[in-house]
């Protein structure tokens, strides 16, 4: 019990980590969303310099490991004289990793539509653009949600590599409580307690979405 009394007496900085372990998560939910439904728009667009487009992006970012495209917006792009600071490159890194598989369950969902969807949109005047946002995505993000929910509690877990760079959230936090007390176990049990403070309420609202949807 001792251990644990001396891991707690760290407790603003596992707050500050805290937070910003949240604020990133956000980022990446937030601006992942709106970039996977763009780009899952833009693999089913008619245009098919979009879709290539769309595709090249989907292919990098789907088909390379977080943490190579975290290091290359990092330390990459430094080498080549873009400079930022390790919070830019991780909400970068993260909406772009995020935004592409969004918009492979988007484009998913848009396939697994009928095609008297459209037919039935073309038949009121809709043009593309129209008949994507106010017939086609309401469906598929309501159909999707289950997905994209558990998906994104996927990426708030994955929030922690972002410590490999220098970025001061819980998980790095908890290494400096390591190195301050010596006590690894109790430390990474608490780290441990608070990611699943976050995570758990979005792995109950996926599980209510798959029940609701399944229905």
């Amino acid at each position: 019990m001792s251990a644990f009394i001396n891991v707690l007496q760290y407790w603003p900085l596992l707050l500050s980590g805290l937070a910003v372990t949240v604020v990133l998560a956000v980022i990446s939910i937030v601006g992942g969303m709106a970039l996977g439904i763009l780009a899952g728009s833009g693999l089913v667009s008619n245009s098919h310099i979009v879709r290539v487009i769309a595709s090249v992006y989907t292919s990098i970012f789907r088909g390379s490991p977080l943490l190579i495209q975290l290091f290359m917006i990092y330390l990459g792009l430094a080498y080549l004289g873009v400079n930022m600071s390790v919070y830019t490159a991780a909400g970068i890194g993260f909406v772009l990793y995020t935004g592409a598989y969004v918009a492979e369950i988007i484009r998913a969902g848009v396939n697994a539509l009928e095609v008297g969807q459209f037919e039935a949109a073309e038949s009121l005047a809709f043009n593309r653009f129209t008949t994507m946002v106010r017939v086609i995505l309401p469906q598929v993000l309501k159909n999707s949600a289950p997905t994209l929910a558990s998906f994104l509690l996927g990426v708030v877990k994955d929030t922690s590599l972002a410590s490999i760079l220098g970025f001061v959230d819980l998980t790095q936090q908890g290494q400096a409580i390591i190195a301050l007390t010596n006590e690894p176990f109790q430390t990474l049990l608490v780290v441990a307690v608070l990611y699943f403070v976050i995570c758990f309420p979005i792995s109950r609202f996926a599980d209510r979405l798959d029940r609701k949807v399944a229905a």
